[in-house]
């Protein structure tokens, strides 16, 4: 239960915060590429085959390059992770009305309606660009991790046990 409060609390920060969220996602997504990037190039030195070697050091400068843009500039993360989210709403949207058009398992209405609104934050999301770079990614986490940690506080109150009832017997002895 306190997972989903931490959660939930987080993703109200997260909404009322959603550009220094977006930001702070960026930085650390601009550190995880400099870290790929050293990765790949120590594997490098292990690579079987000079070809490998080669592939190996040309991802590692590649993974290395973007990274420190990201860093030396969060705004262009954010912006790029805003083009990434357009892309997959887009693509998740356009997926789900097709299988709903072609007959998905289940509910075909809520396949369909689950694509329109994809497809709709898509629109939103790329008319409102580059301005939706600042708000849009801190949003939407704010958004998955409020809901995700409230439906955890309630998975764990409906998981907990009952308090146990004392029960005695005819002659009053406890059970």
């Amino acid at each position: 239960m306190l997972g989903g409060v931490l959660l939930a609390l987080f993703g109200i920060v997260a909404l009322f915060a959603p550009f220094v969220i977006g930001l702070s996602l960026a930085i650390v997504l601009g550190a995880l590429l400099v870290v790929g990037g050293l990765v790949h190039v120590a594997a490098a030195f292990s690579a079987g085959s000079l070809l490998g070697l080669g592939w190996q050091v040309f991802l590692g400068l590649v993974y290395g390059i973007a990274g420190i843009a990201v860093l030396v500039n969060p705004l262009l993360g954010l912006t790029t992770l805003t083009l990434l989210v357009v892309g997959f709403f887009l693509s998740s949207g356009f997926l789900q009305l097709g299988w709903a058009v072609t007959g998905g398992e289940g509910s075909r209405t809520w396949l369909a309606v689950s694509g329109v609104l994809g497809l709709l934050l898509a629109v939103l999301l790329w008319v409102d660009f580059p301005a939706s770079a600042l708000w849009a990614v801190g949003v939407l986490f704010g958004v998955n991790f409020l809901v995700t940690g409230v439906s955890m506080i309630l998975h764990s109150r409906k998981r907990r046990p009952a308090a146990a009832v004392e029960t005695t017997d005819e002659a009053g002895q406890r059970m």
